[in-house]
């Protein structure tokens, strides 16, 4: 009984602990997703203030240890200007995710991987007043490495917080069922105060059918 409850015990212990690492990776994931756009977006406004007709590439394309790719889309999806590549070799973008959400929104994200550079990255769109879009983009090797760090630090989280789930369950466990095994040794002799509140009416009621039968066994015995 003792080994049943206690590994009762460690299942949900488990189940808990593996819900909880898997909310934990997702939220900070996400949260650290939205951060990374947000920065593409504050880094598209100052490119956008700075951007001039006469000096297309006003803006450095590397902001400390990240690289920005920088592009300009017209309204057809056609590429005017890319900082990493030879536009006039680049496929046409009107069907990129972040390209159609920019010309129906006014501003349009995604995440994928680069069909020029073919690593995943993060781009950010906004639509200019002249009708083009700016896109500015960066790879997703800071988020990778952040996830891998991450699962790293809920995996070891995780299998302490069981260990300890394990040794508490034990000692629960333990002390769930030493009143039921007490009983189990001799019913007479425990007392309810005791026991749990629960089981004192069926301890009762146990104790009062014994002390009848050996009532009744001592009125034959005399008979």
């Amino acid at each position: 009984m003792k080994k049943k409850i206690n590994a009762k015990f460690v299942w949900i212990s488990a189940l808990a602990i593996l819900l909880t690492g898997v909310g934990a990776m997702i939220l900070f994931y996400n949260i650290l997703k939205n951060e990374i756009f947000d920065d593409l977006q504050a880094n598209a406004r100052v490119i956008e203030a700075l951007w001039t007709d006469e000096k297309p590439f006003a803006y450095s394309s590397r902001r400390g240890d990240d690289v920005i790719r920088i592009t300009l889309i017209a309204a057809d999806g056609t590429v005017i200007f890319d900082s990493h590549g030879d536009s006039g070799q680049m496929e046409n973008h009107i069907q990129r995710e972040e390209v159609l959400e920019a010309l129906e929104n006014g501003e349009g994200r995604d995440m994928r991987k680069s069909a020029t550079f073919s690593e995943h990255m993060f781009y950010y769109a906004m639509k200019l007043e002249d009708g083009n879009i700016m896109r500015i983009s960066k790879a997703s090797d800071s988020i990778n490495q952040f996830v891998s760090y991450l699962i790293g630090m809920i995996f070891l989280i995780c299998v302490a917080v069981f260990i300890i789930c394990v040794m508490m369950g034990k000692h629960l466990t333990a002390r769930l069922v030493a009143p039921i095994e007490l009983l189990a040794d001799n019913i007479v002799l425990v007392e309810e105060e005791s026991l749990y509140e629960e089981l004192r009416p069926f301890v009762s009621m146990i104790k009062q059918q014994h002390m009848d039968i050996l009532e009744h066994a001592k009125i034959r015995q005399e008979f």
